[in-house]
């Protein structure tokens, strides 16, 4: 229990430092791919929506990297040795739950196919206000 705790804890910080390093370096070369761009570039995109692109772009690259990685590694070591303690305890009833397995599978795979469908429609949606709130302030003007 105690080294459980204990190793949880250190790679949940090393995984927090390596997400805070690696998000740095992809927002230095993000912005600097953005600004070697040609001039013809910024014409075909909205130039509006760069802001809330990079900001989700960031986001996405944070979550990618972050404690989220490490439970599915954990969740993958935890898979292949379940089953492997299963087939040597009990082979039998392990087959079983081997063959059905796909199911979920296929279920998982369906739900993270509607999900990142959902997300993208969101984006594209986030994008665009931010075009509109990004446009709306730019044109505001003190009158003295």
């Amino acid at each position: 229990g105690c080294v459980y705790a204990a190793s949880t804890a250190a790679y949940t910080a090393l995984a927090d430092i390596a997400k805070a390093h690696q998000t740095a370096e992809y927002k230095k070369r993000y912005l600097g791919s953005i600004l070697r761009q040609d001039v013809g570039w910024f014409d075909t995109s909205n130039p509006q929506e760069l802001s809330t692109r990079f900001g989700e772009a960031m986001l996405a690259i944070e979550e990618g990297v972050s404690f989220k990685a490490v439970m599915m590694l954990e969740a993958v070591y935890t898979l292949v040795f379940s089953y492997a303690l299963g087939f040597y305890y009990g082979w039998d009833i392990c087959l079983v739950v081997f063959a059905v397995s796909p199911i979920a599978g296929l279920s998982g795979a369906i739900a993270i196919f509607i999900a990142l469908t959902a997300g993208q429609k969101m984006s594209d949606a986030y994008a665009a206000a931010g075009a509109i709130a990004s446009e709306a302030l730019s044109s505001i003007r003190t009158v003295a």
